[in-house]
Formats: C-alpha cells, sequence, structure tokens
C-alpha cells in the first residue's frame, strides 16, 4: 500500500494551547528532525522516506516539521538507520533538548520492501500521538520557557488566523472534494519509486556435510553436499523457488566399494522471521527427486530415480551487504520400500 490511500484527509490546525494567564494563544510548537543512515553498504539513501513520514503525520496532526537547522527546536526528532541485506535496522526517538524528556522511542528491523512506506507511516504515527499526548497533558510546557518578545510575535492580531492554521488553496480544495493533497501525492510518489528499488529476489548457494544416519549410515560414509537455490519473494519472509543440490560419497560393502553421486532437484519454501537483530531464523522445506548414481570399482554405473525430500532450520547474519547462512538439514530418500536418510550441516551466502 502507498502513502496515497492513508493521505485522503488534509493537515488539521495546528496545535495550540490557552495560556492561563493572558488567555492568549501559545506560538506554535517547533519540532525539527534528523536522520541518518549508512549507505556504504550500498544501499539507498532512505532518509527522505523517514522525513516525508514524519512530515505527512505530524501534517495530519497539526504541525509543521521544521528543517533539521532549525536553532533551538522545541521537540527533536532523532533517527538512525542501517541498511543490512534486505533488511533495515532503525532507531526513532523524539525527546525535549536539554531537559531530558524522552516522549518516544522505538527501535526495530523491517524488510525491505513495496510496503516499507506504509510502515514508516505507522511509526511516525505513534511518534505524532505520544507528541500530542505530552502537549495535552502539559499545554503550556512550552509557552511558559517563550520570551514575551517572542510570544508577541507568534500570537496574531484579535480575531486574525494563526499562520501555522492556515490551509493553502490547493490543500482546502483537495480537502473539499476528498481527493489526495499535491504536497502529498508528490510524496507518495517518490516514497514508491525508492520502494520500488528494493529487491524480492533471494538466490543463495552452500556446502553441506552428508552424514548417513540409520540403515544407511552402514555403508555410506561422509560426503560432500553443495546446492543452489533460487526464489521469489510472494509475501514478507516467505520465498518460493526452485532447487538444485548434489551429493558426493563412498560406499563401503562386505566385498566392494562405490563411487555415489546424488543429484536433487525440486520446488522449495523458505520462511525468515523477523527477530530485530542482525541474525535472522528461518525454516526450510524442499521435495521433489533424487536421481542415484552408483558406481561399483570394477563395474558399471547404475542409475535409480527416487523421490526425496529435504527440511531445516536457517539462520541468516548479516555482515554488511554479504549475508551468511548456516543451516542444519535432514534429507530423505525412499528406495525399495525402504527410508534412507541423513543428517547436513550446511553454510553458505545469500545473494
Amino acid at each position: 500500500m502507498l502513502l496515497t490511500v492513508l493521505l485522503v484527509l488534509a493537515p488539521g490546525p495546528a496545535w495550540t494551547s490557552l495560556n492561563a494567564q493572558t488567555g492568549n494563544e501559545a506560538p506554535p510548537v517547533k519540532i525539527s528532525a534528523a536522520i541518518t543512515g549508512d549507505t556504504d553498504t550500498g544501499g539507498e539513501d532512505l532518509s527522505s522516506l523517514f522525513l516525508e513520514s514524519l512530515e505527512l503525520e505530524l501534517g495530519l496532526a497539526g504541525f509543521t516539521l521544521e528543517d533539521s537547522s532549525l536553532p533551538d527546536p522545541d521537540i527533536l526528532i532523532r533517527g538512525d538507520y542501517d541498511i543490512i541485506g534486505d533488511s533495515i535496522n532503525f532507531k526513532l526517538e523524539a525527546g525535549v533538548p536539554g531537559k531530558n524528556i524522552n516522549l518516544f522511542s522505538v527501535e526495530a528491523r523491517e524488510e525491505l520492501r513495496f510496503a516499507l512506506d506504509s510502515v514508516l507511516l505507522g511509526y511516525a504515527r505513534e511518534l505524532t500521538e505520544s507528541i500530542s499526548a505530552f502537549l495535552d497533558e502539559n499545554p503550556d510546557f512550552f509557552a511558559a520557557t517563550v520570551s514575551p518578545e517572542n510570544l508577541e510575535e507568534a500570537v496574531p492580531a484579535e480575531g486574525g488566523p494563526v499562520e501555522a492554521e492556515r490551509e493553502t488553496e490547493d490543500t482546502a480544495a483537495a480537502k473539499e472534494q476528498g481527493t489526495t493533497p499535491p504536497e502529498a501525492e508528490k510524496a507518495a510518489v517518490d516514497v514508491s519509486e525508492q520502494a520500488a528499488k528494493t529487491k524480492d529476489f533471494l538466490f543463495s548457494a552452500d556446502m553441506g556435510l552428508f552424514l548417513a544416519a540409520g540403515e544407511a549410515g552402514r555403508y555410506m560414509k561422509t560426503g560432500f553436499a553443495p546446492s543452489f537455490f533460487g526464489g521469489y519473494r510472494f509475501k514478507p519472509g516467505l520465498f518460493c523457488g526452485l532447487n538444485l543440490g548434489a551429493m558426493f560419497f563412498q560406499a563401503e560393502g562386505f566385498a566392494t566399494e562405490a563411487q555415489g553421486f546424488i543429484v536433487t532437484s525440486g520446488p522449495e519454501l523458505r520462511l525468515k522471521f523477523d527477530a530485530g537483530g542482525p541474525a535472522v531464523p528461518g525454516l526450510r522445506a524442499a521435495a521433489g527427486g533424487a536421481l542415484f548414481v552408483v558406481t561399483p570399482e570394477g563395474g558399471d554405473s547404475e542409475t535409480k530415480l527416487v523421490p526425496s525430500a529435504e527440511a531445516g532450520m536457517t539462520m541468516d547474519f548479516a555482515l554488511g551487504k554479504l549475508v551468511l547462512t548456516a543451516a542444519a538439514d535432514i534429507a530423505l530418500f525412499y528406495e525399495n520400500g525402504a527410508l534412507l536418510y541423513g543428517f547436513m550441516p550446511r553454510i553458505g551466502i545469500n545473494f
């Protein structure tokens, strides 16, 4: 969902409070924001998404987000983010400078996807609600710190509108017609363009050990098992794709030895959970067919196609732009009425 879905409302009147002693309205609260992020990893600069989300939500509540260079703001919003692989870790907080008053603070991890703009709007809305709640409980908090000269400049002549409460003609017309204000529509387009740059494909390559167990463990030695996966993100955290793997092993019988080679292929599902940290746990499951090729010493190769399946747990570790993945899988083969299986610890990379 894009910002336009949530921006059919025009900004309301700016927040003001009545001064109990003078009966006049206090000046608008000065709010400034500074967002910094690490783009050295090759990620997009998403600071504008944060600022536009804050500006829109604050505007709907009647506030105005000033330039980050604003000196001595009443409320300062700070944000910092890191792009790690296909996720973004960020911290967003708001407080009153110099007074050790924290109004809002959150640390989160979100996936880079088309809905990132609406996700950031949600956090911006919570921040705005925290500011509004504080000002409702302390209506004269900032008015008390304003000098008489500044107060006189901020308060309009009797019967005159406050500048911060004025609506532009375009915004007023949009409100009457129930359409999106032009400034909100432009911001939505900008956010959509940046969100569209996020990737929806996952590719990985890994190497593992095949540790045969049960009946197969009696004659199959430890083998090597490389695999490749390519998938598409159908929904946040869920990838569907194709797995291609191989296993190389040596088998020992009572009378002879043999070299074994197995090729596996089939559809695979990968599910990743949002753990809010640098390590992302997940699950994977694949099914399909396996082609066994066994070559005894001094004999001809024999081949056989059997059903196969794999399942296991994964853990992704973000190392800058590179994502290291580890897995613990079990592989199953159904051959001649018997279930052959083994365990496979794996390590690889996502790209």
